[in-house]
């Protein structure tokens, strides 16, 4: 804001820019038009990012998740990170083409590698999430809020530490979703899938 009003105040003519008065006044009617800076703070208001309590809620009505659901047969209400975490996910529901690059990318820019989606090309993809956001992921069922392109199936939803580098069987071309047997130095970076780790998100 003192950056808005010393703008205005070095506009005033030379004669009168070296006036401390006369900078004091300019100062004054320059925060008095801009409310003390109420019109940048505005627009501070409508992040969901910085967003709490009621001014979430607010934001929420617009963009449609709502601050309660029913887990485990219990009414429960979502604390601030919980509901600015699955406003990210209707974000991506709202304004992506739903195509698999944009998807993978949204998540990737989002989330950082704790969300990584893996296409099946067989109508089918798969998500590999890491096992901090186990109680977020149980969210994103309950809301249905785990996006996909349209017209594909998840197949499965894997839950580890890991989520990329497993060992398993892959194609030329493709090499980086699936380790390989043959390559003695990565065994200590590659684990195995376990049916445990595995939600089927289609029972």
């Amino acid at each position: 804001m003192q950056e808005v009003t010393n703008y205005y105040a070095n506009l005033y003519g030379l004669k009168f820019r070296t006036m401390p008065k006369a900078r004091s006044e300019i100062n004054l009617f320059a925060g008095l038009a801009f409310s003390e800076g109420l019109i940048f703070k505005l627009a501070q208001a409508f992040s969901y990012e910085e967003a709490v309590g009621k001014q979430l809620d607010i934001l929420d009505s617009y963009i449609g998740v709502g601050r309660q659901l029913l887990l485990n047969n219990n009414l429960i209400n979502l604390n601030d990170d919980e509901l600015r975490f699955l406003l990210n996910f209707k974000k991506i529901l709202n304004y992506s083409n739903a195509s698999y690059p944009a998807l993978s990318y949204q998540l990737s820019t989002l989330f950082g590698n704790d969300f990584k989606l893996y296409d099946g090309y067989n109508m089918t993809i798969s998500y590999f999430i890491h096992e901090r956001q186990l109680t977020n992921l149980n969210l994103l069922l309950v809301k249905n809020l785990l996006p996909k392109p349209m017209g594909v199936q998840i197949a499965f939803i894997y839950v580890g530490k890991q989520v990329e580098g497993h060992f398993g069987f892959t194609r030329v071309g493709f090499a980086g979703k699936a380790g390989g047997f043959n390559r003695l130095k990565d065994i200590s970076r590659q684990s195995w899938l376990l049916a445990s780790q595995l939600y089927n998100v289609n029972e």
